[in-house]
């Protein structure tokens, strides 16, 4: 692993500082119009919600068809569907219980209150490509990890104080593209990403009411250890949990800014692919009890696996209803 401890460049997004942006038709005779497989989708789909659900546990999962489809954390049946997106990514839920979904296809982030089928609030990311958001326990503020791509040149952490407004964009000299982020209980947030084409993962930590970025270098199981694709981070209550779409989560701890390696949490039933995972933690002073990974199968069928946590091993429950190549997953508490 690189060995490095360097400061990120800032820069605030109010105004931002430059650092380093009609429907096709077939013709001729009979010509119909043609719109955007988006456009179409929000046609065809209508989003739902069985009227009880918003008193249960709620599990949510992006889909690669552009459906957010919701389950009852308890019973794993389909209590909903969010539809009308372009590329759902990553999730994340605030202290209330609100999801925000980031689509990388609209460059927004819709924020749902739990049980809701309306976006309550949409928050304009362009033109960065959200991958990955987390909300700070402590402030109310979204962190949104925005890969390199599109329009956008450079990936970045675009930080929406309270969750509103026009973000401040934080972006890194070692770090072209941001693939995951997250807080922790005391407003620490920490984020993975990659340069160019490597796949080789890069870290850095946003200190509480921090103005730049710090690279550091987040050890592993033994000396020598090299991070690759980590593709998404989540708080499990005590440690942050890092994934690299495999069988298995890291956990690492971050006292004041100096990083430390705790342990694996191994998922031995079958590889989890690409898709991020969701741990249910009903007590946030006490690490999670459960973690929910996506996989698709050698049958390219697509699910969602219940694995205890932190101790993995073999899985529990599992769903597969309305799951197509899942992406990540959260969990929204009842109120």
């Amino acid at each position: 692993m690189r060995n490095v401890l360097r400061f990120a460049v800032l820069l605030p997004i109010g105004a931002i500082v430059s650092a380093c942006s009609a429907p096709a038709q077939i013709g001729g005779l009979g010509a119909v119009p043609q719109m955007q497989a988006g456009h179409a989708r929000a046609l065809l789909s209508k989003s739902w919600m069985k009227p009880a659900a918003s008193s249960d546990d709620l599990v949510y999962v992006s889909n690669a068809d552009g459906e957010v489809t919701v389950y009852d954390y308890a019973t794993q049946a389909l209590v909903g569907v969010l539809a009308a997106f372009e590329t759902p990514r990553g999730e994340c839920v605030d202290r209330s219980g609100n999801i925000y979904i980031a689509d990388a296809g609209t460059d927004e982030i819709y924020e749902y209150a739990h049980g809701g089928t309306k976006a309550i609030k949409t928050l304009d990311d362009s033109p960065n490509e959200p991958n990955e958001c987390s909300v700070d326990p402590t402030t109310g503020n979204l962190a949104v990890a925005n890969l390199e791509g599109g329009s956008s040149k450079q990936g970045s952490i675009a930080l929406y104080a309270r969750a509103s407004g026009k973000p401040t964009l934080y972006i890194d000299a070692s770090i072209g593209s941001f693939a995951g982020c997250a807080y922790d209980d005391k407003g620490s947030l920490l984020t993975s990403g990659h340069e160019g084409s490597s796949n080789a993962s890069l870290f850095a930590w946003l200190p509480p009411h921090g103005s730049a970025l710090v690279n550091i270098n987040v050890p592993g199981p033994k000396s020598g250890w090299m991070w690759f694709g980590i593709s998404g981070i989540q708080w499990d209550g005590q440690f942050f949990a890092l994934d690299d779409g495999g069988d298995g989560v890291y956990q690492v701890a971050l006292i004041h800014g100096q990083p430390y390696w705790v342990s694996q949490t191994q998922f031995d039933n079958r590889y989890a692919g690409s898709a991020e995972y969701g741990i249910y933690d009903p007590n946030p002073k006490r690490q999670g009890k459960e973690i929910l990974v996506g996989f698709n199968d050698e049958s390219y069928s697509s699910g969602v696996d219940y694995y205890p946590y932190p101790a993995g091993g073999e899985s529990g429950p599992t769903f597969t209803h309305g799951i197509d190549d899942p992406f990540a997953i959260s969990i929204s508490l009842a109120k």
